[in-house]
């Protein structure tokens, strides 16, 4: 019956450490998932901010050609915005 006892409560204390030897995996594992995902976070936020900087100094540069064209030929300017009123306001008024 000792022995009986001797081998449950070895199975146990097996058991036990089994179990703390998953536990432990499984939070180092979910930690690294974790730190993963940040780091891809992380990422994916400087390349948006990055993008959205470009696409800033973009729209800039794209205003200030415009503006340059404006007031290099303005009549031409008024013509072409005259012109496209134009065809938006045909194309609004048939729908």
């Amino acid at each position: 019956m000792a022995t009986l006892n001797q081998n449950m409560s070895k199975a146990q204390h097996r058991a036990e450490d089994t179990l703390g030897a998953v536990k432990d995996a499984v939070q180092d594992t979910a930690s690294e998932i974790k730190r993963t995902a940040q780091e891809g976070l992380s990422q994916a936020r400087d390349s948006a901010s990055q993008y959205l900087q470009e696409g800033r100094e973009r729209a800039l540069e794209v205003e200030r050609a415009v503006e340059k064209h404006i007031r290099h030929q303005p009549l031409q300017s008024l013509l072409i915005a005259s012109g496209i009123g134009f065809l938006l306001g045909v194309l609004f008024v048939r729908r």
